[in-house]
């Protein structure tokens, strides 16, 4: 499933890069630094600024870098 795509206005600071994200957190995530969002959990953070993501579709990633994840838990507060 294709949940978005990469444009220019979207690359601004997020939740991911200000370190705000936990294990067992709902993300959006750059699957292999490509342009488009596939979503996921966070399974784990490294030590190195990384994370571990575990893909709804059952695919799994390491060392993800900050940059390529946007948090969707922000968005389910705000919705309450």
């Amino acid at each position: 499933r294709v949940i978005s795509v990469v444009t220019k206005e979207e690359e601004v600071m997020d939740e991911a890069e200000k370190g705000k994200l936990s294990e067992g957190d709902k993300v959006e995530v750059r699957y292999r630094g490509r342009s488009r969002y596939y979503p996921g959990r966070i399974r784990s953070a490294n030590r190195d600024g990384t994370y571990d993501i575990d893909y709804d579709d059952g695919e799994r990633e390491r060392n993800v870098r900050a940059e390529l994840i946007r948090s969707l838990e922000v968005e389910e507060k705000v919705g309450l």
